[in-house]
């Protein structure tokens, strides 16, 4: 089967709906290998196995075109923020990319919906990248599969100011964790 419809796929752990999304199989039937089939898309795309594959390999710079708030929030390791104006991304990627435009790109961001990937990988391939793909399915499906997730400091705070129900675990070791090797400030 080449192609599959999910209408309402739930998932659960991102709280993320994508109704009526069409999903595209590069292997065979599986959700780690599904991509979106975007209508008009100019760049293509990768799966959650593909980006697995990627980010083990290190064979492309993987670009977050989120909000550096966002990016801090939870991010795919290893991949990169921009942290830039709009009309400063480009010039930060040739820097990425140490100005090969034929460099590995992917490029991520919150999803079908919020489609700032597409817009950034349009933008790059207009301004001469040549190997610009995109994980269109984006940080939910990411963490949805069990993809680990990087959350920065900036981010832990935010969701302790906010979040008053928030729970935070320590996890290391019981040796480790009695070092105070991060304390986390409380304002």
């Amino acid at each position: 089967m080449r192609l599959a419809h999910f209408t309402g796929l739930l998932v659960a752990a991102s709280a993320l709906s994508l109704a009526h999304v069409s999903v595209v199989f590069a292997q065979g039937p599986g959700i780690e290998q599904a991509t979106l089939m975007e209508a008009d898309a100019k760049t293509g795309e990768v799966s959650t196995e593909q980006l697995r594959h990627i980010l083990a390999e290190k064979s492309a710079i993987v670009i977050d075109a989120r909000p550096r708030v966002e990016f801090d929030a939870g991010h795919i390791p290893g991949a990169r923020v921009l942290d830039t104006p709009a009309n400063d991304q480009i010039a930060a990627v040739e820097r990425l990319a140490n100005g090969n435009k034929a460099a590995a790109l992917v490029v991520y961001c919150n999803g079908p919906y919020c489609q700032a990937s597409r817009r950034l990988a349009e933008r790059l391939t207009a301004a001469g990248f040549t190997n610009v793909r995109r994980y269109q399915l984006g940080m939910p499906v990411w963490r949805a599969l069990g993809g680990p997730t990087v959350i920065e400091l900036d981010g832990i705070l935010r969701i302790f100011k906010a979040d008053q129900t928030a729970v935070f675990i320590d996890a290391r070791p019981t040796e480790d964790s009695r070092k105070e090797a991060y304390p986390v400030p409380v304002t």
